[in-house]
């Protein structure tokens, strides 16, 4: 299996941290799909919407 493979199949963890301070203050998860051999990256909102934060 390679890494692509496994990373649609298991749930990935989403960091949030302060954009000029890239220390993780907080975390959600996500996981990605395979639609018409295009890859997405799908979480919520309320994980990747914080104000003044970023996620990676």
């Amino acid at each position: 299996m390679t890494d692509a493979e496994l990373m649609v199949r298991a749930s990935i963890q989403v960091f949030l941290a302060k954009a000029d301070y890239p220390k993780p203050e907080g975390f959600g998860s996500c996981c990605v799909i395979v639609y018409q051999n295009r890859r997405f990256f799908i979480s919520v909102s309320h994980v990747t919407d914080a104000e003044g934060y970023t996620t990676f």
